[in-house]
């Protein structure tokens, strides 16, 4: 390995966590899954809206 490189992970393995909380981990995970799955339907949702609304105004055209 390079040097430099072993040297750069190195002094990241030092400092990370000597313990991973994995409920903590889990929990958030879950949290960002719920929220991604409520915000892609909203998204389309209004991008739909804008476009009907936008067809709307110009009469179709």
């Amino acid at each position: 390995m390079i040097p430099r490189l072993h040297d750069a992970l190195d002094e990241l393995a030092g400092d990370a966590p000597l313990r991973v909380d994995t409920a903590r981990v889990l929990k958030v995970a879950r949290r960002r899954r719920r929220v991604r799955l409520a915000a892609v339907p909203a998204v389309a949702a209004a991008a739909a809206a804008a476009v009907f609304a936008g067809t709307a105004l110009t009469g179709g055209h």
